[in-house]
Formats: C-alpha cells, sequence, structure tokens
C-alpha cells in the first residue's frame, strides 16, 4: 500500500480459512501456507499469473505435504518471486525446491541436483543427501543467475551498528558437576569405540551388521552409540539449568538501572521467572518433556 498507491484496501482480500470464497472485486491474495495448501487444487484451476511467496524457506522439504501441493502450481505459475532472508538454513538439499521453482528447465531431477551438489552417501538408512560438494559453483549460479540479494545496511539505512556483547555469570555448581560427569562418561565412550576402530560411523553407515560382526563388539558396547547422545542432550539441557541463576541475576541489575523500572518491578518478574522454572523442574522430574533449549556454554551473550 505504501508503495502502490493506485491500490485501495477494497482491493485486497486476506484468506482466513480455506473455505472462504474468492472475492471477484479483488486483484491481490493473501493467504497462509496452510490454507494455501489446502486450496492448492482452486488456485490452479483459477491460472494465478503471478505469485509472491515470503520466507520461501518454508519449502524446502521435498517431502513436505505443503511443498507437494504448492510447488507445482509455483512452477506452472508465469511470474514467481520468491522472498527469503535464509533461503539455505543447513545444506544445498535445501535449497532444490526453490530453484526448481525459478528455473525448472535448468533443474530437472533432484537425483541430478544431489549429485552435484549434495555430495550423497549410503547409510543404514538409504541414500543421505545432507552433505555439501562444489558449494562455490553453487553460490556463483545462484547469485549471478537467480538470485537478488539486499542487505540490511542497503534497505534499512535507519537501523543502529550490530553490537556483540559476552557477559559472565555465575552457574550453578550442582549442574556443572553433573555436566562435568556425563562428559567423563562421553570420553570413557570415545575411548572404548576407538580402540575397536578408527573410523566407527564410517563403518556403520556402511554396513551396520557387519561391523559389529567383524569388530566382535558386544551389544553393550553398540548400545552406547545412543547412550552417548543421550549424555550430550542432557548435557545441553543442564547448561541451560546452571545458568538460570547468574541470568536472573544480571536481569535484575539491568532492570533495576533502568528508569523506567523499579525494584519492585525487577523483583516481582524474577520471582515469575523463579516460579516458571520451579513449575518446569516438577514437569520435568513427572515425565513430562519440556521444549526450547540453551547455547551449551557457562556465558550468557
Amino acid at each position: 500500500m505504501n508503495w502502490l498507491t493506485f491500490l485501495r484496501e477494497e482491493d485486497i482480500q486476506v484468506f482466513t480459512s480455506s473455505q472462504d470464497e474468492f472475492n471477484a472485486s479483488c486483484c491481490i491474495y493473501i493467504f497462509s501456507y496452510n490454507i494455501a495448501s489446502r486450496m492448492a487444487g482452486i488456485l490452479n484451476r483459477r491460472g494465478v499469473k503471478m505469485i509472491i511467496v515470503d520466507e520461501t524457506h518454508f519449502l524446502k522439504s521435498r517431502d513436505s505435504l505443503r511443498a507437494k501441493n504448492l510447488v507445482p502450481i509455483l512452477m506452472r505459475c508465469k511470474r514467481v518471486l520468491l522472498l527469503s532472508g535464509t533461503p539455505i538454513l543447513a545444506r544445498p538439499a535445501e535449497i532444490y525446491n526453490q530453484l526448481r521453482i525459478l528455473r525448472p528447465d535448468v533443474f530437472l531431477t533432484f537425483n541430478d541436483f544431489g549429485k552435484r551438489y549434495c555430495n550423497p552417501r549410503e547409510s543404514y538408512y538409504g541414500v543421505d543427501w545432507s552433505g555439501s560438494r562444489n558449494k562455490r559453483e553453487l553460490h556463483m549460479l545462484i547469485e549471478r543467475n537467480i538470485m537478488i540479494r539486499r542487505l540490511k545496511s542497503e534497505v534499512l539505512t535507519d537501523l543502529p551498528a550490530k553490537r556483540r556483547q559476552k557477559i559472565a555469570i555465575s552457574t550453578d555448581s550442582n549442574q556443572v558437576k553433573k555436566i562435568h560427569w556425563m562428559l567423563k562418561k562421553i570420553k570413557n565412550w570415545q575411548d572404548k569405540i576407538g580402540s575397536k576402530g578408527e573410523n566407527v560411523f564410517g563403518a556403520i553407515q556402511n554396513d551396520f551388521d557387519a561391523f559389529v560382526k567383524n569388530q566382535g563388539m558386544e551389544d553393550a558396547t553398540v548400545a552406547r552409540l545412543d547412550d552417548k547422545y543421550a549424555y550430550l542432550v542432557n548435557c545441553y539441557g543442564l547448561t541451560g539449568l546452571a545458568k538460570i541463576k547468574g541470568i536472573l541475576e544480571f536481569t535484575e541489575t539491568l532492570l533495576t538501572t533502568t528508569p523506567c523500572w523499579t525494584r519492585s518491578n525487577s523483583r516481582q518478574s524474577a520471582r515469575k521467572f523463579h516460579t516458571s522454572e520451579s513449575m518446569a523442574r516438577s514437569n520435568n522430574k513427572s515425565g513430562t518433556k519440556l521444549s526450547g533449549s540453551s547455547r551449551p556454554t557457562q556465558s550468557a551473550s
């Protein structure tokens, strides 16, 4: 509306449900991914001439129902704009759908794309496409022929410069002891596995059963493959618990030095935080799974 001054509000229809009817007097229609996926058949029949897709990395999964419903429509559309701040979150395989939408004449099959850029490997569960190769070539191909990149400094000139700061905080000694104990267990596990072969994971990926038989490893030793990752996950969670007290202290100090906050306000917030943490621990003891994560470092940044 700020740039297309000829548009009026009544020219735009925002769909809040897949049961909504198209308003014939509108020329712009806005959908969420879920609604658009459920209305894929209707959109396909309407013959849309231009589509703008925001946060297009939501289409990264080739096997998701959302991608299966929407990617073919986007490929057939005459004009498409894909917008994303993070087109690739982790690996080249994630950008294939986006490239296929924009240039279906170049990126014909994922198999060809994967062999060129994903460094496929046979694993115990099938082909693993999570790797990468020829990254410079892929970057050059995307940057020169497909992608128009805009930096924040180019479009948001009023933003101040980004500032990063590491703040040392106190940690809970009991939680730190648990972390050290688990890391020691992992070290012992690595020493035992290492004595059976230099490249354990490569051997397991090639032939798990043959590896166990040939190396003469006991079932209990193999079971530690899972134990290692269980310990790592627990350590990752404990680093968050270890920092709670220090973060509360720092947050209270920060809030009390801000003019718009009083000491009573900050203490009340801290009490609420303590209450939430106590409830979380209670749920955790009763077997409830907690969502969320914290960085595995003993500092808050």
